[in-house]
C-alpha cells in the first residue's frame, strides 16, 4: 500500500509538471508568433511608406531638374513629399517602428531640411535665386536622405536586434520546455510501467503474511511446477483458527495468521515458495535434499509446540502438517480443490 500510495504521489507530481511545462511551451510559442506579427506589421508599414516618400521625392527632384521648371508641378510635387514625411514620423504603427528604431532623429533631420527647400523655390520663382542653387540643393537633399534609407533603414537596427534577441530567448523556452515534455512523456511511461508491475505483483501478493496468495499458487502449480524441480509440498493449516475468530474477534484471528506465516517464514530453508491458500491455510514448496526427510516436519510441529503471541494475548495454535513428494501438478490441483472444498 505504501509503495501504491507513493506512485500515487509521483503520477500526480508529474502531471502538475507537466501542465506546467506545456503552459510554458504554448505561451512561448505564442509569444514568438505575436513578436514577430507585431513587429513585421510595423515594419512592413513603415517600408511602404519609405517607399512612398522615396517615390514622391524623386519626382520633386525630377520636376526640379528641368531647364523650365512648372512650378504648380514643382509645388504639387513638394506637397506630395512634405505629406510623405509627415505619415512616415507619425502615424501609429510606423512611426512606432520609426522612433522605437531611432531613425527618427534622421528623419526629421531631413524632413528639416526638406522644408527649408521651401523658402528657396518661393526666392527662384521670384528670380532672386538662381534655378541652378535651387536644383543643387534639391539633389543634395534627396540623396543625403537616400544615404541616411540605405544605411540606416536596414534588418540590423537596434530594433530588430532586440526583437531578435526577445524572440531567441522565448524560442530557447520552447525548445527546452518540448525537450522536458518529451522527459516527462518518457517519465510518466515508466512510472505507468512500474505502477501496473507493482499492482500486478500485490495481486499476487497476499496482504495480511506476505506469502504468494491463492490465485499465485494456482498459477504456479499449473504452469511453473514440474516434478523435476525436486520440491516437496507441505500444507500447513490451523484448525482453530475459527474458534479464535469467534471468542477474540476477526482481529486477533488475524494476528495469529501473520504471527504464525512469521515463524514459519523463519524457519524455511532458501529456495522455499511460500504461500498463503485461504484462512489458517499455508502451502510451502521446499527443495528437497536440503533437510532430512522429517526434520521440515518436525520443524513446524516445534514452530507451533508453545504459544503464539498476538499483542496481550499468547494463544495455543492447532495445527495440521501434511507432506507430499513427488507430486503431479495435475495432483496439486486436486488437493488444492479439495482443501477449497
Amino acid at each position: 500500500m505504501k509503495k501504491l500510495l507513493s506512485l500515487d504521489i509521483v503520477k500526480v507530481f508529474i502531471v502538475f509538471l507537466s501542465v506546467i511545462i506545456i503552459t510554458i511551451n504554448i505561451y512561448s510559442f505564442n509569444r514568438v508568433n505575436d513578436i514577430n506579427k507585431s513587429f513585421s506589421n510595423s515594419q512592413n508599414e513603415a517600408t511602404w511608406f519609405v517607399f512612398q516618400l522615396m517615390k514622391e521625392y524623386a519626382n520633386f527632384l525630377m520636376v526640379s531638374q528641368n531647364d523650365k521648371i512648372n512650378y504648380d508641378e514643382l509645388w504639387l510635387a513638394y506637397d506630395l513629399t512634405w505629406s510623405r514625411f509627415d505619415i512616415l514620423t507619425n502615424r501609429n504603427k510606423s512611426s512606432f517602428f520609426i522612433n522605437s528604431t531611432s531613425f527618427d532623429v534622421n528623419f526629421i533631420k531631413e524632413f528639416d531640411k526638406f522644408k527649408a527647400l521651401e523658402s528657396s523655390i518661393k526666392l527662384v520663382s521670384l528670380g532672386r535665386l538662381p534655378q541652378e542653387s535651387l536644383q543643387k540643393k534639391i539633389d543634395i537633399c534627396y540623396h543625403a536622405l537616400l544615404a541616411v534609407i540605405n544605411e540606416k533603414f536596414a534588418l540590423q537596427s537596434p530594433l530588430v536586434i532586440n526583437n531578435t534577441s526577445v524572440v531567441d530567448k522565448f524560442v530557447s523556452v520552447n525548445k527546452i520546455s518540448s525537450v522536458l515534455i518529451i522527459l516527462m512523456l518518457l517519465i510518466t511511461g515508466v512510472v505507468f510501467f512500474i505502477d501496473f508491475f507493482v499492482k500486478q505483483k500485490l495481486l499476487s501478493i497476499d496482504s495480511l503474511t506476505g506469502f504468494r496468495n491463492r490465485i499465485s499458487l494456482i498459477d504456479f502449480a499449473k504452469n511453473n511446477y514440474s516434478k523435476e524441480q525436486s520440491l516437496a509440498l507441505y500444507f500447513v493449516r490451523i484448525r482453530n483458527l475459527s474458534e479464535i475468530n469467534q471468542k477474540y474477534g476477526i482481529e486477533y484471528g488475524d494476528l495469529v495468521v501473520s504471527s504464525a506465516a512469521q515463524s514459519l517464514s523463519n524457519h524455511v530453508p532458501k529456495g522455499t515458495v511460500s504461500f498463503r491458500f485461504s484462512g489458517g491455510h499455508f502451502v510451502f514448496f521446499i527443495p528437497e535434499n536440503v533437510y532430512p526427510r522429517n526434520e521440515i516436519k518436525e520443524t513446524f510441529n516445534d514452530v507451533f509446540s508453545d504459544y503464539i503471541s498476538t499483542g496481550n494475548l499468547d494463544l495455543m495454535i492447532d495445527v495440521v502438517i501434511r507432506e507430499k513428494r513427488n507430486i503431479s501438478s495435475r495432483d496439486i490441483m486436486e488437493l488444492l480443490t479439495t482443501m477449497q472444498a
